[in-house]
């Protein structure tokens, strides 16, 4: 009897620690990309729009003749671009399945989910245990695939750990076939989020100097050419982001500080169109996501 009783009383603490952690999962905030998006497991009625392929017309010499090998992708009655013959769509429902079975297999929890860039591209979040996420995206143009992204959020910002932490498929026919389980997946997360963590610390201890902080803001002025408009543009921006980083870091001016003003000012503070940010932040081939590995390698001295 008394063992039954320790043993009920082991698997209701058991119970309630679980419960801790989900409760503090939900209540974490989530970067402010996510902001237009719905909460919740299941795929927001209004997003679940069809992504269908239609015969690609050109104009010949005796009218318009159809294209063979192309086909335009529409979306909400809009083309969104031209791709080939092998390209099939991943639908949005499908995006948010695909997240439902990730988050199964490293036990977290798909938190929102929702459309940006006019319909490009449709996300899905799920939630791991904080700081960490993973964002699971298709684009619906032939420039993208179907990508798996872990991120650290923080300040209202996702912030990349690692060069290339994301795992893209690019969309086929045999698209299904390719991803496979998801069990290899739960463990290469696993991996990332402890790797990640002794990164966290190891830089939050690390005093970065003012050199390696440019180099780290490097990323954001992708232009060549040297004009002085551009040249007084970057003395502005880099003077502001120095006082965001004095103030985040509480004049410890640590390297992980330094990450997070970088990710923060790409995803929120930049100049823009707000609802273009999204889809800019987490398109996997786009120069947000270039100026954070940058950023990365810099203020962590790429030795992850």
């Amino acid at each position: 009897m008394v063992r039954r009783r320790r043993g009920r009383r082991k698997a209701r603490a058991r119970f309630l620690h679980r419960g801790r952690i989900i409760d503090r999962v939900k209540r974490e905030p989530e970067a402010l990309v996510f902001s237009s998006g719905s909460a919740g497991p299941a795929i927001d009625p209004a997003h679940d729009w069809d992504v269908t392929l239609s015969p690609a017309f050109g104009l010949g010499p005796e009218g318009l003749v159809e294209v063979p090998g192309r086909n335009v992708v529409m979306a909400g009655g809009r083309a969104l671009d031209i791709v080939g013959s092998r390209w099939h769509p991943v639908q949005n429902r499908e995006v948010v399945g695909i997240a439902g079975e990730i988050a199964r297999a490293v036990r977290g929890e798909v938190s929102s989910s929702g459309p940006c860039g006019a319909g490009r591209r449709f996300w899905a979040r799920v939630a791991l245990d904080p700081p960490f996420c993973l964002v699971v995206t298709s684009a619906h143009t032939g420039s993208g695939g179907l990508t798996v992204t872990p991120y650290a959020e923080q300040d209202g910002a996702l912030v990349r750990i690692g060069s290339k932490p994301g795992r893209s498929w690019p969309h086929g026919p045999t698209l299904e076939a390719r991803i496979g389980g998801w069990a290899d997946t739960a463990g290469w997360i696993s991996e990332w989020a402890g790797g990640s963590r002794r990164s966290i610390d190891r830089m939050s201890g690390t005093r970065l100097d003012p050199a390696s902080f440019v180099d780290a803001c490097s990323g954001m002025f992708p232009a060549r050419e040297k004009t002085k408009r551009r040249e007084e543009n970057r003395r502005d921006v880099l003077d502001t982001l120095a006082a965001a980083w004095a103030t985040r870091s509480g004049g410890s001016f640590d390297s992980w500080s330094a990450l997070v003003t970088v990710c923060r000012w790409l995803d929120v503070d930049r100049p823009g169109v707000p609802e273009d940010r999204a889809d800019i932040s987490l398109d996997e081939g786009g120069w947000v996501v270039r100026a954070k590995a940058s950023a990365w390698a810099a203020a962590s001295g790429a030795r992850d």
